[in-house]
């Protein structure tokens, strides 16, 4: 059976809801491939605030959103995402069309650094209020 990675289905998923001036929340952003999608989608009005603790991460991140001309786009913050319901703005609550959540490890990164439940359960709570009527989490 030849599937599609999920990571697409996800998008296809988001695609769906997200558009050009929505707000949009990377909660792990990793090598930067979903907050780039995410900055995409919402370009050229919306933003997308992106979460990560390793700066390796955000340096990857921010070159590819640079690269593509949608740096502007973006917001990406040195913290885990449990902080999100501090760090997000109050005007954000209950506007971001899109939460999403790409669990694991950063590839190259330091192995010992790991997606934790209990952040992640964290995470969650807080995104629910900040989602619009209709928004998506995508985990």
């Amino acid at each position: 059976m030849n599937m599609r990675p999920l990571t697409a289905l996800a998008h296809d998923a988001l695609c769906e809801v997200l558009h050009g001036d929505d707000r949009a929340i990377d909660a792990t952003v990793g090598n930067g491939h979903d907050t780039l999608f995410l900055a995409s989608r919402v370009a050229p009005h919306g933003h997308v605030i992106g979460f990560d603790i390793q700066p390796a991460a955000l340096t990857a991140t921010r070159s590819r959103l640079t690269a593509a001309g949608l740096d502007a786009n973006a917001t990406l913050l040195a913290c885990g995402h449990e902080r999100l319901g501090v760090e997000i703005p109050p005007d954000w609550v209950g506007t971001v069309a899109v939460v999403m959540f790409n669990l694991g490890y950063l590839p190259g990164g330091d192995k010992g650094l790991i997606t934790r439940a209990d952040t992640t359960l964290a995470a969650l709570q807080q995104a629910l209020p900040v989602l619009r009527i209709g928004g998506l989490i995508s985990l």
